[in-house]
């Protein structure tokens, strides 16, 4: 299997926004997954570069070319505009309750500082401490996103959390933002029409020196380009001086205004805004390593490459006035003559020909058996994983006794793709302890350098994941298959 660079397929995936990258790259695997082909007619092949002419040649050229035929703007996911409107409308709604509580009165300036100042910042940590503690597999999506998975056909979220967490976390925070930005909004509009003064209370606090460095310290951030309010101020604002205040104190409440803005600003919406661009870069960061170690745009490259006139889930059939071995002539001759040489005739293997064949051993087939993607239903497997849901396979794998399945060995079709939902599996059920097997069954009927191929994409999911292969006919499975049920039978009995 050549190797591509890492690089080049980043490239491609990584030059827009996160949001787009994120599924440009989900479309691209699940196009990858169910093992289509694009078209190469010379129209389509021409768009790609004004001077490549018939079939791609780089991995960019292919993608180029698969973002052009399958890749539609459906595949990009954006939440309604309207959303963002409640979410703004939310934000004026609350401050203007918030202001005209006492219209033409005073307002307790604790209020907008709680609503849209301290208890966002509070918000805005919590989000923080919990995006660098997340357990890496969470058991349940966050709330809302079937609906969201529903209504805009979002992927499984547990093979996928890794991507989606953070681009969930940034549509959150956009909302949030906006809310905080039509408080401030509807706080212009009515300071426009209408003075709005503050004032200050507490229980516990009663001199005013001490509540004026309670607001120097609140006012810290921005204490260059503002200042916090004054010491006269503070004591005019007071709320058990307000009653007896002249004429001048009285005014100088509203000078608070400014001290409230600040406020949220600095407290409320700059820590949102610190968020998104987190989780903006989060996301970045997350799907570059993704796309880096995944084989998808290498079994995407091999696929194309080697255009497999055969759907996944079935065999090619041999035209009826060609013979079923549809091996080249000469390779046959060569294959049946080394066949019938001794070992000491025949000629001894370059390092490079050892290297490049894949280590394939025969299966020894024990008693439990998995598929994957299976279309052969007379293959007796406990369970074919990968035809239904996520969820379904999840709870399988839940309730999967590793007492009784120390060994499994999992079945797949050799035309199918290791896909990362199968890695996901395989991970998890080495959490569990048990020893998994790879076994592919060969297709007939295919020509030797496809076969080759896809063999070699195998063998690199394998070596990725540490999993033994093992090849075998469907013939040769089923004997295994009937010989080890008798067996048993045999010791039942």
């Amino acid at each position: 299997m050549s190797h591509l660079p890492d690089s080049e397929a980043s490239e491609f995936f990584l030059k827009r926004s996160a949001s787009f990258s994120l599924f440009l790259w989900l479309s691209f695997c699940r196009f990858v997954e169910q093992g289509k082909v694009l078209s190469l007619n010379s129209q389509a092949c021409s768009d790609i570069s004004s001077s490549v002419s018939g079939t791609p040649t780089s991995l960019q050229q292919w993608l180029t070319l698969w973002q052009q035929q399958a890749f539609r703007p459906q595949h990009l996911i954006r939440l309604p505009w309207w959303l963002w409107g409640v979410c703004l409308i939310t934000g004026a709604v609350t401050m203007s309750g918030v202001l005209a509580v006492q219209a033409g009165g005073i307002i307790n300036i604790w209020l907008p500082l709680f609503l849209f100042a301290f208890f966002p910042c509070l918000l805005s940590l919590l989000t923080a401490v919990s995006a660098a503690s997340s357990p890496e597999k969470p058991r349940h999506p966050p709330l809302g996103y079937h609906w969201l998975a529903e209504r805009y056909q979002l992927p499984d979220f547990q093979p996928n959390h890794l991507l989606l967490r953070p681009w969930l976390a940034r549509q959150l925070q956009q909302g949030a933002s906006l809310m905080v930005l039509g408080g401030l909004i509807a706080f212009f509009v009515f300071a426009t029409f209408q003075e709005i003064r503050f004032y200050w209370s507490s229980t516990f606090i009663q001199n005013y020196e001490t509540m004026a460095a309670i607001f120097h310290w609140i006012a810290l951030p921005w204490q260059l380009w503002l200042e916090a309010p004054a010491l006269s101020v503070v004591e005019a604002s007071q709320f058990s001086v307000q009653p007896f205040a002249e004429p001048g104190q009285t005014e100088q409440s509203s000078e608070l205004w400014s001290f409230v803005v600040a406020a949220v600003l600095t407290y409320g919406l700059l820590p949102r805004l610190l968020l998104m661009a987190l989780f903006n870069y989060q996301l970045k960061s997350r799907l570059g390593r993704a796309i880096q170690t995944s084989v998808v745009p290498e079994q995407f490259l091999n696929h194309q490459q080697h255009t497999v006139s055969i759907d996944p889930l079935q065999q090619e059939e041999a035209p009826e006035d060609q013979p079923q071995d549809t091996m080249p002539v000469a390779t046959k001759t060569e294959t049946e003559e080394k066949a019938t040489k001794r070992p000491d005739q025949q000629e001894p293997q370059t390092e490079t020909e050892i290297k490049s064949q894949p280590r394939i051993q025969e299966p020894a087939l024990t008693g439990y058996q998995v598929g994957w993607r299976l279309s052969e239903t007379e293959i007796p497997v406990r369970h074919n994983l990968g035809l239904a849901s996520w969820q379904a396979d999840e709870d399988w794998l839940n309730q999967l006794s590793t007492v009784e399945t120390e060994a499994i060995a999992l079945i797949a079709d050799l035309w199918q793709i290791p896909t990362g939902e199968l890695a996901d599996i395989a991970e998890q059920l080495r959490d569990k302890g048990v020893t998994l097997r790879l076994i592919l069954i060969n297709a007939q009927n295919i020509a030797a350098e496809r076969t080759d191929v896809q063999l070699k994409t195998w063998q690199f999911f394998a070596d990725r994941h540490q999993l033994p292969l093992e090849q075998s006919s469907k013939h040769d499975l089923m004997a295994s298959l009937t010989h080890d049920t008798e067996r048993s039978e045999g010791k039942n009995g």
